[in-house]
């Protein structure tokens, strides 16, 4: 039976088939009427081309069972599964609204809590798979449909796979789309529920600044450059976006899957963390506007499965190609070993798999390494010697460490330590890397000959001891160095311990424009945990920034104008 043969087609003398409304990898959807039930429908009816493989028929049945195990309220709901002779076909709910790539192809960007609120219920429908033991490995804009009263429901499971369940594919064979595949799909490598949370990081970005991340000539470049290249920070697009979101982005984003999320949940969690809940109501789609269930029409959000690299036509198409194996392996030779958290976990796995040391070993090595920790955070702690610039950039005074924290206020360390080399990086590169670290990130924009963008210093200073969740400040120069530059003032010492205020009266008359940045810590809040440059430093452009204790949950700081 063909579909495309007759205007009206009855499948299994019960679904009556409407208009088409998309085109997928393995065939087409049609609106459909559920003549027993009397309710529309969506009917997935696998392409005439893949009717005679066995492999694609057993994919195409192994959708709809992967699929009708998932219930959720932002899931669309698989009803019913059958062949009807030589038509293999799935029922699906028919969800009223309009894709999200449509919503962003006419609207442009959505609002940050607009895009929160999509996030979050993206989240809920991911997070209620990975606990059936389900991985989407296709979350992008063309299957996330917004419903007129602002319900969001994931549809199309159609490359889902079950955990632990074999794959018909060839080993290599990547299954997704370019501009939203993770690095290890990428690869090649087994999905996981982090491999969704890499892609829905991608999304995020899209919603928030209106494009995706990467873009190149052919899919296979794009999906190159997710293995190889950070993700940028949203802020970097649209500059008036809510810092603290930039952190979800990057987390979500992590090249390596250690470092992502700990399961949807937990990014949800980070969502709603965010104080954007005034704005978090979904816009709701004026009357008329609404769009079938995946309507992919023309924007290239359509599926397709393609059997070799090269030929992908554009990069929101889902495809099936081989890894770029060779290339891969070449690039993943010369990539650095990651440090933090990602190196920590995997030595952890490592050591659960041998037998390891002793309990009395332990014990003492617990005890030498803490010793050792002490005398090195008491040793750099009393430095006020300045960090070294990065090539191309001024030397010692705009480069200065901030003072440490004292050690009664210093937040305890799991082992790790500020990277090195922070000074002279650009502040995207900075803030991925502090978070791929598992760190949250401020900084404070200040007026400076530095170019525009350039890390001057950080709290705590490089090399000093870090923990996973301390938030780390970075001093930023905005450019546009200030008309009254007092380069030799000195800052003087005991500002560290005071109140910014009481910090903020003392450099009142001493023709330097001070700021502030507020970073959580147990110390009183508005308590002066270091100054910028440290004391005895001379000031390069006449600015003094003070880290304040305080509970701010990341972001950025407007600085001193």
């Amino acid at each position: 039976m063909s579909v495309e043969s007759s205007p009206t087609v009855r499948i299994a003398e019960r679904y009556s088939l409407r208009e088409r409304i998309a085109v997928g990898g393995m065939g087409e959807v049609h609106l459909a009427t559920d003549d027993r039930l009397g309710r529309l429908v969506a009917v997935k009816v696998l392409a005439a081309g893949f009717a005679d493989s066995p492999d694609f028929v057993e994919r195409f049945r192994r959708e709809a069972l992967t699929a009708a195990a998932l219930s959720h309220p932002n899931i669309a709901q698989v009803y019913d599964y059958g062949v009807d002779g030589d038509s293999h076909f799935i029922v699906m709910e028919y969800a009223e609204g309009q894709d999200l790539a449509h919503v962003i192809r006419e609207h442009g960007r959505l609002t940050p809590g607009d895009a929160v609120r999509v996030a979050e219920q993206v989240c809920a429908a991911l997070g209620a798979a990975h606990r059936a033991g389900v991985v989407h490995r296709d979350v992008k804009p063309g299957n996330v449909i917004i419903r007129p009263d602002g319900t969001v429901k994931v549809t199309d499971f159609g490359i889902a796979r079950a955990l632990g369940q074999a794959s018909l594919t060839d080993t290599g064979t990547v299954m997704g789309t370019a501009a939203y595949v993770a690095p290890e799909q990428a690869r090649g490598e087994a999905t996981t529920p982090s491999s969704d949370l890499y892609s829905l990081g991608i999304l995020l970005f899209q919603m928030l600044t209106g494009s995706v991340p990467f873009d190149g000539d052919t899919p296979v470049a794009i999906a190159m450059r997710h293995l190889d290249e950070p993700v940028p920070l949203p802020s970097s697009r649209v500059a008036d976006l809510p810092a603290n979101l930039d952190e979800v982005v990057v987390r979500a984003t992590a090249k390596s899957p250690a470092d992502r999320y700990a399961d949807a949940d937990a990014m949800a969690a980070a969502l709603v963390g965010h104080e954007m809940r005034a704005d978090a109501a979904t816009r709701a789609l004026p009357a008329g506007e609404a769009t079938s269930v995946l309507d992919l029409g023309a924007g290239g959000a359509s599926t397709a499965m393609m059997p070799t690299v090269g030929v992908l036509a554009g990069g929101e198409r889902t495809a099936v190609h081989p890894a770029p194996t060779a290339y891969a392996d070449a690039t993943a030779s010369a990539r650095p070993v990651p440090r933090g958290p990602a190196v920590t976990r995997r030595s952890k796995a490592a050591s659960r798999r041998r037998s390891g040391p002793s309990p009395v070993v332990w014990v003492l090595l617990v005890a030498v390494v803490a010793l050792v920790g002490i005398l090195g955070y008491v040793l750099l702690s009393g430095s006020d010697a300045p960090t070294s610039a990065a090539p191309g950039t001024r030397p010692s005074a705009t480069s200065q460490k901030p003072t440490p924290a004292p050690s009664t206020t210093a937040p305890p360390s799991d082992g790790s330590t500020v990277p090195g080399g922070l000074v002279g990086q650009q502040r995207d590169a900075a803030v991925n890397e502090l978070i791929g670290l598992g760190v949250n990130v401020r900084w404070v924009l200040v007026r400076s000959t530095q170019p525009d963008g350039a890390v001057m210093g950080s709290y705590p200073a490089e090399g000093q001891p870090m923990a996973k969740g301390q938030t780390v400040a970075l001093v930023v120069s905005r450019g546009h160095a200030p008309d009254r530059v007092n380069s030799s003032f000195v800052v003087p010492d005991g500002l560290v311990g005071t109140s910014a205020k009481d910090a903020e009266k003392s450099l009142g008359g001493e023709d330097v424009r001070v700021t502030r940045v507020t970073v959580p810590s147990d110390g009183d809040s508005g308590q002066v945990l270091a100054t910028w440059p440290s004391a005895g430093a001379q000031t390069a452009d006449g600015i003094v920034v003070l880290v304040v204790s305080g509970d701010a949950k990341g972001g950025s700081s407007d600085g001193d104008g």
